[in-house]
């Protein structure tokens, strides 16, 4: 049985479709099914995207590949900590890809500081570009500019690497809990319109995912209230 998806997946649907006593069918039906295809990935020694790019029969599938940092912020001020890229492709080809943006992030940042071509951008340990833009919007600029030509947002795309972005987002740093806002950009922003920034980036950059978005002095602020309310 293990490593046969479609007979184990039409098991469940015949097991589970037909009772009217289980109300969450797909809370049922869709974890027991992923953790068969765990199981089967582990008994022939493969990643389990490997083993449904398998079931699928077409190698020619991107594969999703590991996260790069390729900006790390160097500004007080900015929502900028890591922005970071997943180049859906091969493993060797999003390594390459990666590289590429590296090094035309560095060329970008040359040359809109008017800097000679011979000296080093620096890089954090992990690799990332250092940089040190006035706004938060200047850092993604930079970034869609050095996509080009290379990848594409546009996960339909068929003759670049599609790329989602994420930002690990400096916000705990920047918030106020005395004046309860944040100082982003040089301007001071309550909770609403920090979410409306976002909102923005995800719109203009195409921005997949944020983590730590807020401070975690806010998280904390609003269990205590709950704990009052229950």
């Amino acid at each position: 049985m293990i490593g046969d998806q479609a007979t184990f997946d039409a098991m469940l649907v015949d097991l589970f479709s037909a009772q009217d006593e289980y109300r969450f069918i797909d809370e049922i039906i869709a974890p027991t099914s992923i953790a068969f295809a765990k199981a089967s990935a582990y008994r022939e020694g493969l990643h389990v995207y490997e083993y449904l790019l398998k079931r699928t029969d077409n190698d020619e599938l991107g594969r999703p590949s590991i996260i790069f940092d390729m900006i790390a912020g160097n500004n007080a001020t900015d929502l900028v900590k890591y922005v970071s890229i997943e180049p859906y492709s091969t493993p060797s080809s999003s390594i390459e890809c990666a590289a590429k943006i590296s090094i035309k992030l560095q060329n970008i940042y040359r040359r809109r500081h008017n800097l000679d071509e011979r000296l080093a951008v620096p890089l954090t340990s992990n690799g990332s570009v250092l940089l040190n833009y006035s706004t938060t919007e200047d850092y993604f600029s930079a970034l869609v500019d050095a996509l080009r030509d290379i990848s594409s947002l546009d996960f339909n795309t068929t003759k670049k690497t599609p790329v989602a972005i994420f930002l690990d987002s400096n916000a705990p740093a920047l918030w106020n809990i005395t004046n309860n806002e944040y100082r982003v950009d040089g301007a001071a922003l309550q909770n609403n319109f920090l979410l409306r920034k976002y909102e923005t980036l995800c719109m203009r950059q195409g921005l997949r995912y944020i983590e730590t978005p807020f401070s975690p002095d806010l998280y904390l602020l609003i269990q205590l209230i709950m704990t009052f309310l229950l």
